[in-house]
């Protein structure tokens, strides 16, 4: 016997999986949205930036060529940091593993 408790229940459900693909779709469209807009501003920000800038082109290039350059040096000092640092806390890690070995034996 099907009680209206147990359809109000499957109602809900469905209802549930409506709203729950809707949502999806909006959200999507909304980064979709949000990531052409912040493409489109930085475009004609880099545009405005290259019109108003107070030396010749070259300068400029060589300027941001420069400092891309800095900055590629700046990860890749980072990651070597990171990475040594994960190697340290690895071979920590495995130490401890072993005692555990170790004493369970």
């Amino acid at each position: 016997m099907v009680r209206e408790r147990d359809i109000d229940i499957v109602d809900d459900d469905e209802e549930q999986e409506e709203l729950d693909e809707f949502s999806d779709d909006d959200a999507t469209s909304g980064v979709v949205g949000f990531l052409t807009g912040l493409l489109i501003g930085a475009f004609i920000g880099a545009g405005v930036a290259l019109m108003l800038a107070p030396e010749r082109g070259e300068v400029t290039r060589r300027r941001i060529r420069d400092r891309l350059h800095d900055l590629g040096d700046d990860a890749r000092d980072r990651l070597e940091d990171l990475r040594d640092e994960a190697g340290r806390e690895l071979r920590v890690q495995r130490k401890r593993l072993r005692k555990r070995l170790k004493s369970r034996r």
